[in-house]
């Protein structure tokens, strides 16, 4: 698109020329010339939406998820140790079924 706006050509180059006429947020840059006649916007391109770990495991006590470089990474739930009964025994066995099933996937 190429407009003059007061003795300005402005011109914007976008990465998908069907894109709605109504979109007002542009990520990219505006490069101006030095005498200031002329400035065009380019839009950056599309982000990639980023990828989630991959949940393996989801127990009572821990969850464990699959990082894209192979490796596993291992995360107790938001509990109050104070208030679950048996909670080192309870973390333990959730623990050997996280293994359990890990070396099953494998």
């Amino acid at each position: 698109m190429k407009k003059v706006i007061k003795n300005v050509t402005l011109s914007i180059v976008t990465n998908d020329i069907t894109e709605p006429e109504e979109r007002v947020c542009f990520d990219g840059s505006l490069i101006v010339s030095n005498n200031w006649n002329k400035a065009a916007f380019a839009e950056s391109a599309p982000k990639r939406p980023r990828a989630r770990n991959t949940r393996v495991f989801e127990g009572e006590m821990l969850t464990t998820v699959a990082k894209p470089d192979g490796t596993f990474q291992m995360h107790t739930k938001n509990v109050n140790p104070l208030t679950v009964a048996d909670f080192p025994q309870r973390l333990y066995l959730d623990a050997c079924a996280m293994v359990e099933k890990l070396t099953l996937r494998n």
